[in-house]
């Protein structure tokens, strides 16, 4: 993130990737909605890396295909890409008058709208929504969904209560 670590993805494993996406700092001057969020994320992302149903898939090269194929390391991977879309934007957001109609939308459609999926998700509003993913994404996958655990469901409703701006003082947008 702002580590400046390169990575090649066919010889770093999924937990090198993580811990350079979560283990730099979040410069003070970013904007208090844009830190909530990534921090969120990035402390999501750690700790679904870390999950026991990650164990045989962490240690592999980022592009292999997990060991195992199932809803922690589907969520893992969609909250690292949210994560990394999210890096595309400008930390201080709205200040410098850099928000413009445009990158709000773009905002919204590529970190707001996919964090608040990825927690829902994981929350299972949608009863089974996630495990038809998987199904579909691994049809060949016979596990039995792993189970989150509070830590993990904690921090997605964090996510969500962050995408609705929820206790963050000082937004712009």
């Amino acid at each position: 993130m702002f580590t400046g670590i390169q990575l090649d993805p066919y010889r770093h494993t999924c937990e090198e990737y993580t811990f350079a996406a979560t283990c730099g700092r979040i410069p003070r001057f970013a904007d208090p909605w844009w830190r909530s969020l990534c921090q969120t994320l990035r402390d999501l992302l750690h700790k679904l890396v870390y999950h026991e149903a990650m164990t045989s898939s962490r240690q592999r090269p980022f592009m292999d295909a997990p060991a195992s194929r199932n809803r922690v390391f589907l969520m893992w991977s969609y909250i690292g890409k949210t994560l990394a879309r999210m890096l595309s934007f400008p930390i201080d957001l709205n200040q410098r008058g850099r928000m413009t109609q445009q990158l709000t939308i773009e905002w919204m459609n590529q970190c707001i709208g996919p964090s608040a999926h990825a927690a829902r998700l994981i929350l299972d509003e949608r009863p089974g929504r996630l495990n038809e993913m998987v199904e579909r994404r691994f049809p060949d996958s016979k596990e039995p969904p792993p189970a989150f655990g509070g830590e993990i469901e904690d921090l997605a409703r964090k996510l969500l209560s962050t995408t609705r701006r929820e206790g963050i003082e000082g937004n712009a947008l």
